[in-house]
């Protein structure tokens, strides 16, 4: 099964901080796990391409066209940084297309 995932920028505001990307929450209470999400290089690129209904799939194809890494790699970092978006709020994940 395919899993899909969406931006809940809404949620969030964005900041950029001595080059690096900043995610706050700013509609809820802070977690204490999740007060600031700070993005690499690598993740603030992946941000920028999860639309309203973004596939791993095509998240996986886009990194590894855009970075010189390889496949296992992008398997073990994209699945740990869509859980931890998925866990602070700043993205959904669907199984399935969502509707």
């Amino acid at each position: 099964m395919i899993k899909w995932y969406s931006r809940q920028e809404k949620e969030f505001a964005e900041s950029r901080v001595r080059g690096e990307r900043i995610l706050a929450p700013i509609r809820k209470t802070i977690d204490a796990d999740y007060g600031f999400l700070t993005l690499d290089e690598v993740a603030s690129y992946v941000w920028d391409h999860i639309g309203e209904r973004t596939s791993h799939t095509e998240l996986k194809s886009q990194v590894l066209a855009a970075y010189d890494t390889t496949e296992a790699q992008v398997d073990r970092d994209l699945d740990e940084l869509l859980t931890q978006l998925a866990e602070a709020g700043a993205i959904r994940a669907y199984d399935g297309k969502p509707a």
